[in-house]
């Protein structure tokens, strides 16, 4: 025994040789502090989880109204189709509906016909600003290209309607009556060549003879026309 508390090192403490150490107890100071810490971190984690539940029964609450059934879902869920069916130009109304505390399927509907109205407003005014610039602009006749009047008024106009009912009620118009012109055929290279030589001759007699002389300029009018 004696060997097992010397390898202890208790050895001394027993025999007396050596003062007994002191135990040192807890501080009672330091103990309430420790256990306030405790409950006020226990109480906070209580806290926390009771402000969640209270949470989650408010929105639960909130999304079940006491008038909420599957009508008004569907009502609802009918006025969202409505909503998203139109096109991209109506996002900016949209936004607004989507702010609306009650998507009534009534209230959706009116929204838009008035959008509707306002819109078709507005293109008319649009419509009648670019009447009211073009009628004051200065009138210019479409059809002579002359200032000062339109081509309902124009009195160039008015002639050529009256000559074209004329020429067809006559049959035709003169290029219509006459028919297709014939084409004249190619002359040979040797009656060519001779023609021209009879032309030069022609030009060279006119220039050195009286032009009084009624066979030469028979015979020079009949060569310009076979040229």
């Amino acid at each position: 025994m004696e060997a097992w508390l010397r390898s202890q090192g208790l050895w001394r403490i027993i025999s007396g040789s050596q003062k007994r150490p002191k135990l040192k107890l807890p501080s009672p100071s330091k103990d309430n502090t420790t256990a306030e810490s405790a409950t006020a971190a226990a109480q906070a984690e209580l806290l926390e989880a009771k402000t969640l539940e209270l949470q989650d029964a408010w929105d639960a609450k909130s999304d079940r109204p006491k008038d909420f059934d599957l009508k008004a879902l569907d009502k609802e869920l009918t006025s969202m189709v409505l909503i998203r069916a139109v096109p991209d130009e109506y996002s900016h109304f949209v936004s607004s509906l989507l702010l609306m505390d009650k998507l009534d399927k009534d209230t959706v509907h009116q929204a838009f016909l008035t959008e509707e109205i306002q819109r078709r407003r507005r293109a008319a005014d649009a419509v009648s600003v670019t009447a009211m610039a073009a009628a004051s602009a200065p009138l210019q006749c479409e059809f002579c290209s002359r200032p000062g009047h339109a081509q309902s008024t124009c009195r160039t106009f008015a002639r050529a309607q009256e000559n074209a009912r004329k020429q067809a009620a006559s049959g035709g118009t003169w290029k219509q009556r006459q028919g297709p012109r014939r084409l004249k055929r190619p002359l040979p290279p040797s009656q060519l060549q001779s023609l021209q030589a009879m032309q030069v001759l022609f030009r060279i007699s006119v220039i050195l003879l009286p032009s009084s002389n009624p066979k030469l300029t028979s015979v020079g009018t009949q060569t310009q026309a076979a040229l």
